[in-house]
């Protein structure tokens, strides 16, 4: 859920997101042997994975919506059908 703006930044907005101990001491590791910063390897997973929750997310809510649509289209024609045939 986003938070309130923040002012703008060359570098960017600071995000935060709590981690287990284990994955935060993995992360401080990776930093280390490689000379990199944690925000960069966090950086790069969000960016990575991001647009796969994303399709995986959009993909479900529009199967979700197409569906949804065809049950209340096919409600509409059983209930005009049972109208025509109580017309008849």
């Amino acid at each position: 859920m986003p938070t309130t703006r923040q002012a703008h930044h060359p570098s960017g907005r600071v995000v935060s997101a709590r981690m287990t101990e284990d994955t935060i001491a993995r992360l401080d590791m990776l930093a280390a042997r490689t000379g990199r910063s944690r925000g960069r390897y966090l950086r790069d997973a969000i960016e990575e994975m991001l647009p796969i929750y994303e399709k995986a997310y959009w993909g479900h809510a529009m199967k979700k919506k197409e569906a949804d649509f065809v049950t209340a289209e096919f409600r509409e024609i059983i209930l005009r059908t049972i109208e025509e045939s109580e017309n008849k």
